[in-house]
């Protein structure tokens, strides 16, 4: 599904954005990912996300870069596919683990044949890529 019209609304209502480039392949850079934040609560909360990115790598550096210098508390949803940025943020930012998985909502008729993963695994589409959803914390 088309989500430009959701990216322009969060883009406009962030208080943070960050995305990465790749200029290895000449003159044309390419992104290989973005993360956007959202300051809650009279800014003591900061609530990152979505962050997209090709790699676990580039999804920590761009938690990073945009939890950096606030001073509150930041709320990180990981989709549980994401276990090495779990690790990581865990591990090396001291994060905790509050809930047991994110789930990616999907919607199929009651006739349809098959568990919402298996389902999953037919749309199109690729989630290796979504490290972190857009949560409920934005409204």
């Amino acid at each position: 599904m088309d989500r430009s019209h959701l990216l322009v609304e969060l883009l406009s209502t962030s208080d943070r954005a960050f995305s990465v480039y790749d200029n290895r392949k000449g003159d044309s850079a390419s992104v290989v990912g973005y993360g956007l934040a959202k300051f809650q609560q009279g800014n003591a909360l900061l609530n990152v996300g979505p962050v997209v990115a090709t790699d676990a790598s580039t999804a920590l550096a761009l938690c990073c870069r945009l939890i950096q210098h606030h001073e509150g508390d930041s709320r990180i949803d990981v989709f549980e596919s994401q276990q090495e940025l779990i690790y990581e943020l865990i591990t090396s930012l001291g994060f905790q683990q509050e809930g047991e998985r994110q789930a990616i909502m999907l919607r199929h008729k009651a006739t349809t044949p098959g568990t919402n993963e298996e389902m999953a695994k037919l749309l199109p589409g690729n989630r290796s890529v979504m490290f972190c959803p857009a949560s409920q914390a934005w409204l």
